[in-house]
């Protein structure tokens, strides 16, 4: 009988993004954001895009009011990080960093990679080696970090144009460092 462990060894970004997109889970789940990105945005498409990036879960009334109330069809979004004043002004009228960027991904999804928890564990550990959390960040410095550390690293993976695919690798992967976090701090200590 032979046993395995997996191991952590340095590849080439092809072979990073094969390995860890497949490991991307729920490919039902996945069918309603590409079914509704790149299409004109109505309210019923912003809806099913929230409720994609909310888990596929049901969202409580609360959550739905506001998504209807704060991201509109019509609604003025910056159309390039390279605006970035517009969109640091963008993301300042907001509470909070995910969702609204999660809103510019919606309306320009080439310009504005998914940003969450996961994808910023992923950039740092590949960066340098740490598992870190975002919420130990403000929200001041979430919006930094996205626009000019993880979009310019996000752009690193231009050769591989199928951008979902780059997401389902940084998001498995951040999500196996953040499930494995003490695990991995013992071990690779």
């Amino acid at each position: 009988m032979n046993f395995s462990i997996p191991v952590l060894n340095r590849v080439s970004k092809d072979d990073f993004v094969g390995f860890w997109s497949s490991f991307y889970g729920d490919s039902d789940a996945d069918r309603v954001y590409l079914d509704n990105i790149d299409q004109p945005l109505t309210q019923e498409r912003i809806l099913e895009l929230f409720k994609w990036k909310y888990g596929g879960r049901k969202m409580p009334a609360k959550i739905v009011e506001s998504v209807k109330k704060k991201y509109q069809p019509d609604s003025f979004v910056p159309h390039s990080p390279s605006d970035y004043d517009k969109v640091i002004e963008f993301l300042k009228k907001h509470t909070t960093v995910i969702w609204p960027i999660f809103w510019l991904h919606c309306n320009n999804r080439d310009k504005f990679p998914i940003f969450d928890r996961h994808v910023y564990c992923a950039m740092r550990y590949l960066q340098n080696g740490k598992i870190c959390n975002i919420d130990e960040l403000s929200y001041s410095a979430q919006r930094e970090v996205y626009l000019k550390e993880y979009i310019p690293f996000f752009d690193e993976f231009e050769n591989d144009r199928d951008f979902r695919k780059v997401d389902r690798a940084l998001v498995t992967f951040g999500a196996w460092l953040t499930t494995n976090k003490e695990k991995l701090i013992t071990t690779l200590k």
